[in-house]
């Protein structure tokens, strides 16, 4: 994992009985990388059992949204969706379900919401990765935004993207918590900014669909550490009541 990760996902998988390996964050070019790490330890441990997923190739990823997500999402909205938006890392369950959801029906919405400093936004509306477009300081999501275009992005049906920053995002969280009791992290508070975008574009009597994970990690005390301590993002009032407790 990125030595960026939140210290309550890093215990977390110890608890499940992972053994952690921290690596700097550097380019997927560098050896060093994460997923070139795990790579290269699956190999060393093939003859034990290990291997490595490659959720950011691997096809199973696009095939597990496609006949799993998608078909899910149909099914409970009895086929009575317009729109559809979330955000992408691995890149797998944005292009399985945008691409089940169009062969269901093309005229749903399918959109990618980004944030700052990835270049999906760019490849998206232009076809050409270029960071400038939706330029920034890293953001505080993990897991979402990457700077290349894995396989299983490569597959995705979309009609257009947003992209959003990380003030959006984190007022979104504390107000999803407020208002509706839901409690998640940045990076699916950023899929239901990006969806009140596409709300906001289709008009009003629209079903619009997002993924919503949530976790009790998801606005930890490191998280809202790391927000208070971006000179560029303002700590919501609720959080400045409860922090000052």
């Amino acid at each position: 994992m990125p030595n960026s990760i939140s210290i309550e996902k890093i215990n977390h998988q110890r608890r499940l009985g992972a053994e952690v390996h921290l690596q700097p964050l550097v380019p997927f070019s560098d050896p060093e990388n994460y997923a070139k790490k795990a790579e290269i330890i699956g190999k060393e441990r093939a003859d034990q059992g290990a291997f490595f997923t490659n959720q950011f190739e691997n096809g199973a990823n696009f095939n597990a949204h496609y006949n799993g997500t998608g078909p899910e999402i149909w099914v409970q909205t009895k086929g009575k969706i317009d729109g559809f938006v979330t955000s992408a890392g691995t890149g797998g369950t944005i292009s399985g379900i945008s691409a089940c959801l169009k062969n269901l029906n093309p005229k749903i919405q399918t959109y990618l919401v980004d944030p700052r400093g990835s270049v999906l936004y760019s490849y998206v509306t232009t076809g050409k990765c270029e960071v400038g477009i939706n330029s920034g300081n890293a953001p505080v999501m993990e897991g979402i935004g990457i700077a290349r275009i894995t396989a299983n992005m490569s597959k995705a049906k979309l009609n257009g993207a947003f992209t959003s920053g990380d003030q959006e995002a984190v007022d979104m969280a504390y107000h999803l918590l407020k208002q509706d009791g839901i409690y998640v992290g940045p990076s699916a508070a950023l899929n239901v900014t990006g969806a009140v975008k596409l709300a906001r574009k289709m008009g009003p009597g629209h079903t619009i669909v997002t993924i919503c994970v949530t976790v009790e990690i998801g606005m930890s005390p490191s998280f809202t550490m790391i927000i208070g301590s971006l000179k560029t993002i303002s700590l919501p009032l609720l959080v400045q009541q409860t922090t000052s407790l």
